[in-house]
């Protein structure tokens, strides 16, 4: 599930997680033990999921679709409205 928080921090973040030609994206990657976005606007629960699923240690990785649903729980908007801003792409606010 590394991938998915890949796309979860580049969606949060605005930027693309790694950056350059081929070889130094795979340098990066062995690099960094984990991606964490950062930005007073996004909630740390959040950023907290986005951080194991990008764990560079495999075992502390979310190994499942189900672990990955039950990191995100905490994580649901009560309002439908914020809801739909958010799962279009914007970056979720803390206030949502």
């Amino acid at each position: 599930f590394y991938a998915v928080g890949v796309v979860l921090y580049e969606m949060l973040s605005g930027q693309r997680a790694f950056r350059g030609t081929s070889t130094q994206i795979a340098d990066s990657k062995q690099q960094v033990t984990r991606l964490v976005p950062s930005g007073g606007e996004v909630a740390p629960e959040l950023a907290a999921v986005v951080s194991q699923a990008t764990a560079a240690d495999v075992g502390e990785r979310l190994a499942s679709a189900s672990a990955l649903r039950r990191a995100l729980a905490p994580c649901e908007f009560a309002d439908a409205a914020c809801r739909r801003i958010c799962m279009a792409g914007d970056t979720c606010m803390r206030s949502c």
